[in-house]
């Protein structure tokens, strides 16, 4: 079930110009689903990237401390910003979101 909170935030996700690209670990990944089951999710839904495991993680991020960190989640977000950036044919603004379970 979507919490009224998840459903504003796709609701506004919707109504603006933006694209979406989402990198998530562990518990987080149900919000893909969130995501797609609204009509025309392709209009702004780019893709995810699910590193689940901790092996997979640290291919992306390389040596980091912690895996569930602030550091990580930002590097995370940053690889999904130049994945995401080649599927953007026309000027388009890109929202990367991580998340470290």
């Amino acid at each position: 079930m979507t919490s009224k909170l998840e459903k504003s935030l796709i609701d506004k996700m919707f109504k603006s110009d933006n694209k979406l690209y989402l990198t998530i670990t562990g518990g987080g990944v149900g919000v893909v689903s969130k995501i797609l089951e609204n009509g025309g999710a392709s209009s702004i839904f780019l893709g995810a990237n699910i590193p689940y495991n901790e092996e997979d993680t640290r291919n992306i991020v390389g040596s980091v401390t912690k895996i569930v960190s602030a550091k990580t989640a930002k590097l995370l977000s940053l690889d999904g910003y130049s994945k995401s950036s080649s599927f953007l044919f026309k000027k388009k603004e890109c929202i990367c979101i991580a998340s470290t379970s």
